[in-house]
């Protein structure tokens, strides 16, 4: 059977790109399509920010067009990862998407570490884009005793532990490992470079840790680890306090004699928008302005500049972390002698529209209207004496952020605004209650949904729940579905603090959200690309395996029609078989497998069914670069955690003890060097340096005429450094290396990790393709997160401390499955779809058969898929906990139209 799956996956997409032309209309013919319309918006709903050890992370996935926020019929797969503070995807999960739309859960062991994590989602469509549609979010794991008093790490000295000066550290290791011991090594990497220090206890009995900071320092990373292993990392701003301020014109003219608006924002040192006050100068001194921000460094302020003068402004008032900025001038932008201004502003439910220009006076004009990469159409006026009004009806232009762009009369681009419309009739309109405003603990809760707005939908929304405490609400974040489709998704860079945008209370909301497009959206908003339908990933229509099929000594020679075998092993066993296209390619769809990963052999044959030594190639899916910015890592301690660990703690810890600032500090330690590469040098970060090493050119002149291998080579030739011992499991037959009796060796290809289900491709490997394989002995340092990586499925309640690592690097450099050459059959695992297990909501009538954790769990209640009635409403009930305080029940819905939906209501549960 001949199954050209790939040029079907190329006809459907032609198909869907013909049907979203076909379906976008305007007011006139076609003007502008950007390529980022065709994106996808995706979006991860968290039940809340903030986690501790040994809790489930819940999310909901919702992918939409990125045109109309309607759920995207085109991926069926979206990959979610979660990555911690060294860049490390700990942990992955394939989600099925069914209409859009999938739900699932990280398990946070209690062996990861305390910190800031990132978590991120996106479909293999999106990687067309860039990373521009990835959605990304940090969360927070505490301790298991959640206390805002466990620091591992107290800076002694924060109010002047910045560039130029000293950083000065007081470590608690007891607080990841209770036999730390009297030494323990501290690594500090400031300004690019690591070191690393063995700090002993001082004449106090205190962990005190000094070293000065260079003065062109930004981020620093100190990480302790104690002898057993047990490492705790933590990220610092150690910038000296400062201020950039900038100036953004309307549209981008700063045109003169003429009425400019002017966006500005302040920023500090770590990227956070500062409150200042301020005047503007020409350059005699005279003040033409003033200026004042918001509570997030926004603002906007008139100016009317003359030809050929330059214009500065000074800060009047800030916070007094930056007085010494006081005497900066900061230069606003260069006066145009003549130029076109575009104002837009909010008069009651028009958008008044004004064009004033000094170069075009009568002149015929354009003004197109855009949203989302979708032009709506172009506007033709005529300028009089070189001004313009024109009011334009809100609620005929989709809600979010619309882009008007002004053109002359050869078509070409003068002015460009960004203008957020706050369009609250595109929205749904969500109503929660509860049967009372306060509870005791243990009490049920009994919540009603009303979508007032609703009947006009053709099909029933995706609707979520979820019911947490308030201190640990995502929404403390500062992030929900409405923030994200409509700001966040559409702009380059962090939102701080989104959701005052769209808080009702906000009575200055409007202005800020102008402020907001004036400056970020200045250069910032992604749907810019000229369309280009050449796309270089297809979506992923569900799960498959493909690759292509070569001669044995001419990879390049690609085999058609060549007969190729697939079996699965599973709970029942699956076989596919099908021929290879006119490029040598094969692509095997297959039903929605659940589970970990899926034992598979593939097999060539020729046309009278024998096996042929063909080279099979696999595609590997390969995963985005991690962008993980070091800001997003900086530990953010909650500042109202104390109260909530009083709660939940249930064997408090001391506080800290009193210290001596004199330190017992051993010498620097400063490792040797050899040649380094990108592999190399992770592994021994991470691990240590090698202890043996064995070249390649070495490897391959001790093989033999009989060898097989790489395995059988070291076995052979080196077996004084390492042993192998035959292991069978549900994978095969194969070797396992021991480097020393009594230990665990694990596997590093490129410092790769191989994990226990991957061995059987090892023995295999080509000496041709090995640079070297290197021996780490009786290594610690991070070796329980490796075993952990290298076992996925196996219990963790026995991890080995130390162990050894073999690490083998190839020329390709891209681990084992570029490395590893099939010669007719190939043995494989491939990855399926996550399990999803169910959200246990507990019930307290039975307090002796209610466990503590429960008790103590700050995710009350989470749903992903609420079902409501035509009406647009349901009821959902559940049990408060033994924590008093203030909860909070957040709903999010999306109909099939793109109407968002985001609710958050409170209520209290009262102390015993």
């Amino acid at each position: 059977m001949n199954l050209n799956r790939s040029l079907s996956v190329k006809s459907f997409l032609r198909l869907v790109l013909c049907a979203f032309l076909f379906f976008t209309t305007f007011s006139r013919a076609q003007e502008q399509i950007a390529q980022e319309a065709f994106a996808e918006k995706v979006y991860l709903q968290l039940d809340k920010s903030v986690y501790q050890k040994g809790e489930t992370l819940w999310f909901k996935v919702i992918v939409t067009q990125a045109k109309d926020h309607q759920p995207s019929p085109l991926s069926k797969t979206l990959h979610v990862e979660l990555i911690d503070a060294n860049d490390k995807i700990i942990d992955s999960k394939q989600i099925p998407l069914e209409q859009g739309v999938g739900s699932n859960s990280f398990e946070l062991p209690y062996y990861y570490l305390a910190g800031a994590y990132q978590l991120r989602g996106y479909t293999e469509w999106n990687r067309n884009f860039k990373d521009a549609f990835t959605f990304k979010t940090q969360i927070q794991i505490l301790e298991d005793k959640a206390s805002q008093n466990t620091e591992v790490f107290k800076i002694l000295n924060a109010g002047t532990a910045v560039a130029g000066n000293q950083l000065e550290v007081l470590i608690k290791p007891e607080f990841i490992d209770s036999t730390a011991g009297t030494t323990v090594d501290v690594h500090f990497e400031v300004a690019g470079n690591t070191k690393t220090y063995p700090v002993a206890k001082n004449e106090a009995g205190d962990f005190v840790f000094k070293k000065d900071i260079p003065q062109d320092a930004q981020w620093g990373e100190l990480a302790v680890e104690t002898p057993n292993g047990a490492r705790h990392t933590e990220f610092y701003n150690l910038a000296k306090p400062n201020i950039d301020l900038q100036f953004f014109p309307e549209g981008g003219n700063f045109v003169a004699g003429i009425t400019n608006l002017v966006g500005f924002k302040a920023l500090d040192h770590t990227g956070k928008g500062v409150l200042v006050e301020g005047e503007v100068v020409d350059e005699s001194g005279v003040v033409i302005g003033k200026f004042r921000s918001n509570s997030l460094g926004m603002g906007q302020l008139f100016l009317i500049p003359k030809k050929a003068t330059k214009y500065q402004a000074r800060l009047t008032k800030t916070d007094a972390l930056y007085e010494s900025k006081a005497t900066t001038f900061f230069d606003l932008p260069e006066v145009s002698d003549q130029g076109t201004l575009l104002n837009v502003k909010l008069l009651r439910d028009k958008l008044l529209l004004s064009i004033t220009s000094t170069e075009f006076i009568n002149d015929s004009i354009a003004i197109q209207v855009a949203s989302r990469g979708i032009s709506n159409g172009k506007i033709y006026q005529k300028l009089n004496n070189g001004k313009l009004t024109l009011p334009v009806d809100k609620s005929n232009l989709p809600a979010g952020i619309i882009v008007f762009t002004l053109f002359d009369v050869n078509d070409k681009p003068l002015v460009e605004r960004l203008y957020y419309n706050d369009l609250e009739t595109q929205l749904l309109d969500l109503n929660i209650s509860t049967d009372k405003l306060s509870y005791r603990s243990g009490e049920e809760v009994s919540a009603q949904l009303n979508i007032t707005n609703f009947s006009k939908e053709t099909a029933l929304p995706t609707v979520s729940a979820v019911v947490v405490d308030s201190l640990f609400s995502a929404a403390q974040m500062g992030k929900s579905i409405q923030t994200y489709m409509l700001l966040s998704s559409e702009l380059k860079g962090t939102i701080e603090n989104a959701t005052s945008y769209f808080d009702k209370s906000n009575t200055h909301r409007q202005r800020d959200l102008d402020a907001l497009m004036l400056t970020q959206g200045y250069r910032n908003y992604k749907f810019i690309s000229e369309l280009n339908d050449d796309f270089d990933f297809e979506p992923e229509l569900g799960l498959y395996v493909k690759g292509d099929v070569a001669a044995l000594l001419a990879e390049n020679k690609k085999k058609e029609n060549v007969e190729v075998s697939l079996m699965i092993f599973g709970e029942q066993q699956s076989f596919y078989e099908q021929q290879t296209d006119s490029l040598g390619r094969f692509y095997f769809p297959l039903p929605p497998f659940t589970g970990n990963r899926l034992r598979a052999v593939l097999q060539t044959k020729n046309d009278a069914g024998r096996q042929r030594d063909y080279t099979l190639n696999l595609n590997k899916f390969e995963r985005p670069e991690v962008h993980f910015k070091t800001q997003d890592k900086v530990n953010t301690t909650l500042a109202s955690n104390a109260e909530f660990s009083d709660k939940i703690a249930k064997n408090p810890t001391d506080s800290f003890f009193d210290f001596d600032s004199s330190v017992n500090q051993l010498d620097e330690v400063v490792l040797d060097t050899y040649e380094m590469t990108p592999q190399r040098k992770k592994v021994q970060d991470l691990y240590g340096k090698p202890d043996v090493i064995f070249d390649g050119e070495e490897i391959r002149d001790k093989q033999e005429s009989w060898s097989f291998g790489l395995f059988s080579v070291l076995r052979a030739a080196f077996g004084n450094e390492i042993t192998f011992l035959p292991v069978t499991d549900s994978t095969g037959t194969y070797l396992k290396p021991r480097i020393q009796a009594g230990d665990e060796t694990l596997i590093l290809v490129d410092g790769i990790t191989v994990r226990n289900y991957e061995y059987q491709l090892l023995q295999n490997l080509s000496t041709a393709d090995i640079k070297s394989v290197e021996i780490i002995k009786e290594t610690s340092s991070n070796y329980q997160d490796l075993f952990r990586e290298a076992n996925p499925f196996s219990d963790f309640n026995t991890v080995p401390a130390w162990g050894s690592i073999l690490a083998i690097y190839t020329y390709s450099g891209n681990g084992i499955f570029t490395a590893y050459k099939s010669k007719g059959i190939l043995k494989t695992t491939i990855p399926v779809y996550a399990t999803s297990k169910e959200f246990y909501v507990p019930k307290y009538q039975n307090r002796e058969n209610s466990t503590a954790t429960n008790q103590l769990e700050t995710t009350l209640y989470w749903n992903p898929d609420i079902i409501v009635d035509d009406a647009g409403t349901t009821h959902f009930s559940f049990y408060t906990n033994d924590l008093p305080g203030t909860k909070t029940i957040l709903i999010e819905a999306l109909s099939p139209s793109g109407k968002i939906g985001y609710s958050r209501y409170e209520y209290t549960v009262l102390e015993k």
